[in-house]
Order: C-alpha cells, then structure tokens, then sequence
C-alpha cells in the first residue's frame, strides 16, 4: 500500500494528537478502511501534517501467513517421500507447541 496520499478534513473543533497513528484496515468481505488510534500528546496534527501508518494484516493474510511454514514444510516431505520411497517420517506442530 505504499505511494498512496489520503487528504482528511475535519471539523475545527476535532484535535488529533500528534502522537497518534493510522491503521489502514484490509477488509476481508468489504473495502479498506483506516482508524485513528489517538495519543495523549498536547500538541495536534496541524495542516498538511502527515499521519504514522500501521498495516494490519486481513483475516487471509493472517491464515496465508501462519499456513506458510506448513505448506513448506509438506512439499519437503513429498519431495523426501519420493527421493526415498516412502520411508519419511512427517511432524507437523503449530507454532504455540514449539
């Protein structure tokens, strides 16, 4: 999501501390949206100020992810299992039992 400017207008009387950031949230049934985490500083986002952004990962990203290593993990197996005619032993464990 990089290169990409999003302009915010507010009302006068909407402060946003300037320690805040921006999480631009990947839908997984509905469009992209972005929340504003607000900070505790004293002093505001002014005009033409740029915001921090956050990525969070959509529900598939999460799952592709943490499906990744395991993927990876049985194609070894299939590849050994032909190399040695079956006799490959596979162990599969998520990543709470390591």
């Amino acid at each position: 999501m990089s290169g990409i400017v999003v302009t915010i207008s507010l009302k006068k009387d909407i402060h946003i501390p300037k320690n805040s950031f921006a999480i631009i949230n990947s839908g997984l049934l509905s469009s992209s949206s972005i929340l504003i985490s607000k900070g505790d500083a004293s002093d505001y986002l002014g005009d033409g100020d740029t915001i921090t952004t956050q990525n969070k990962l959509s529900l598939v990203s999460q799952v592709e992810k943490n499906i990744d290593p395991i993927v990876a993990k049985i194609k070894r197996h299939i590849a050994i299992t032909r190399l040695t005619g079956g006799s490959c032993w596979l162990s599969l464990r998520s990543q709470s039992e390591k």
